[in-house]
């Protein structure tokens, strides 16, 4: 997520501000989530945010509904000026996509019902609004801390359930051809994806779109990391090569994770009451920022996380002598000669 989720206001409201890729017959009514920001001062403050999905999960389609192919060939959409002109993005119906909200709950659906006794692959990417519905929530945690439940006892091994922050233009690209981040444009994370549409711009060039990503979640009922990915770029940055955007390039699509079996705890987390976290039962999970002098303003030093489940506190797995790495249980510098839990772009 650069944040992956919400848009506060109307639909009404955010069509209203558009003169964009012009909004189809279809509204986009994005489901309501509250979130909540923290002090230790004033507690906690409820605010009233909502979902979007993915710009490539909305349709684009001329005016008699046909679909609107994009590609430099393409009769319509050659260009940003040839969409604008022949071509409306339609609204999304979310349940349909595989989301729900209720009240500070979201349920994302890999599968949804087809009608016809089946199931179609939904596997929905959502982000986060800032609560003027006119932005991605722009989420600063240096010196901070995340924190959010889960409940994944159905979700299996071969899945990935996925909560992470890419630095995205918080606009999503939106210009006089798109309406950005309304409608979930400007997507770019550290594997740099080659997609139609760069940061709200028809991409004919076919160029990677690469920003700093930093993974605070990827699990399933069986197995979890989490994994910074930095890059040497500051906000999106379009690769135009195999080497700029590879393994080689601007950003370290490896990452530096932390994966407690892979460390050498298989008791650690999984299905059961004979793991230290069981996936059975809904556990919270938190994410601490560490900076080398204790402010939202210093240098980052550290990623910690920590789990609770039935009323305790659950401290972070420490990595087995057999791994390597005996007694890490965080993210931080190491010597240089050792590369697993080191963020090499520094």
């Amino acid at each position: 997520m650069a944040s992956r989720f919400f848009v506060a206001a109307s639909a009404a409201l955010a069509i209203r501000s558009v003169t964009a890729q012009q909004p189809g017959s279809t509204p986009e009514k994005h489901p309501e989530l509250t979130t909540y920001k923290c002090t230790t001062a004033g507690g906690c403050v409820a605010q009233k945010t909502s979902l979007v999905l993915d710009w490539n999960n909305h349709k684009l389609e001329q005016a008699d509904g046909s679909a609107c192919p994009v590609s430099n060939t393409s009769a319509v959409c050659s260009d940003n000026a040839s969409c604008n002109k022949n071509c409306v993005v339609q609204g999304i119906n979310y349940v349909n996509a595989g989301v729900k909200t209720s009240g500070d709950a979201v349920t994302l659906n890999q599968y949804v019902p087809n009608g016809n006794g089946g199931y179609n692959a939904a596997s929905p990417r959502v982000y986060l609004l800032d609560p003027n519905g006119e932005e991605y929530e722009n989420v600063q945690l240096t010196g901070q801390e995340l924190t959010f439940d889960v409940e994944l006892s159905t979700l299996p091994c071969g899945m990935n359930g996925a909560l992470y922050l890419s630095e995205m233009a918080m606009g999503g690209g939106k210009s006089a051809t798109n309406p950005g981040a309304a409608y979930g444009s400007g997507y770019c994370d550290a594997q740099c994806p080659k997609q139609t549409w760069f940061n709200g711009t028809v991409n004919n060039g076919v160029l990677g779109a690469c920003c700093n990503e930093m993974d605070i979640w990827e699990a399933n009922g069986r197995a979890t990391g989490f994994t910074p990915h930095p890059c040497d770029v500051v906000s999106i940055e379009g690769c135009d090569s195999a080497e700029s955007c590879g393994f080689n390039g601007v950003c370290d699509q490896w990452g530096c994770g932390f994966n407690p079996y892979a460390l050498g705890r298989p008791q650690y987390y999984g299905a059961g009451s004979d793991f230290v976290i069981d996936t059975t039962k809904k556990f919270t999970v938190s994410t601490r920022f560490v900076t080398d002098d204790g402010t939202t303003t210093g240098t980052l030093i550290d990623v910690q996380r920590s789990y609770s489940q039935e009323g305790r506190v659950i401290t972070n797995a420490a990595a087995n002598a057999s791994s390597g790495w005996e007694g890490l249980t965080s993210i931080t510098k190491v010597h240089k000669s050792t590369m697993l839990l080191s963020i090499p772009r520094d």
